[in-house]
């Protein structure tokens, strides 16, 4: 069997998002401050490593990407993808 064309880790990733299957690691790098938002919350501006993950242990790093986080709960959730 043989695919009908490559796809790309940013396809991947685009397909994964908001399931399970994507986990968003934690910040590489430098961490970028930014002004509160509109609710008074943290906002960081940060690089974090993308990986798919499957059962068990098992996961396959697919990059890293830029985005726009705030805290919620105490947990910082992403705003927006940058780049």
């Amino acid at each position: 069997m043989h695919p009908l064309c490559a796809v790309s880790a940013k396809q991947l990733v685009a397909l994964a998002e908001g399931t399970p299957l994507l986990e968003v690691g934690k910040p590489i790098g430098k961490i970028e401050g930014l002004e509160r938002s509109q609710e008074g919350r943290e906002r960081r501006c940060v690089w974090v490593g993308l990986s798919l993950k499957g059962k068990g242990d098992a996961r396959w790093p697919v990059g890293s990407r830029k985005e726009v986080q705030v805290r919620r709960g105490g947990v910082w959730v992403t705003e927006k993808v940058v780049g």
